[in-house]
């Protein structure tokens, strides 16, 4: 049994079903709907996979760009603890120099041999 339906609605209904179906404007205009309904339903599921596809690509990068930051800090590290340590060899063979010539100076020479 059908649940009771406005009088509006039922006219409705039996104007359309009197009318034959080549003569309906739904049959063309619908049609048309129908595709462009596909269609978009389609374009909406590629954009789907392309996002997926876009943000799988992002969390590689993203981590790539994590391991390759964190080489790089290391290598800074590296860089600035060669560059102290050469640093104090430096100053250690300049003081190492200026005593052994001040050395040579106290014991009355004048010149190097």
């Amino acid at each position: 049994m059908e649940p009771a339906a406005p009088d509006g609605i039922r006219a409705l209904v039996q104007f359309w079903e009197e009318i034959p179906p080549v003569q309906r404007p739904e049959s063309l205009t619908l049609q048309g709907v129908k595709a462009e309904v596909r269609n978009l339903a389609t374009d909406i599921h590629r954009a789907r996979k392309d996002l997926q596809r876009l943000r799988t690509t992002l969390l590689l990068v993203k981590d790539s760009n994590r391991r390759l930051e964190e080489k790089l800090e290391h290598v800074v590290w590296n860089q600035t603890m060669s560059l102290i340590l050469h640093t104090f060899m430096a100053v250690f063979c300049c003081v190492v120099f200026f005593l052994h010539v001040s050395a040579g100076y106290s014991r009355g020479r004048t010149s190097i041999r």
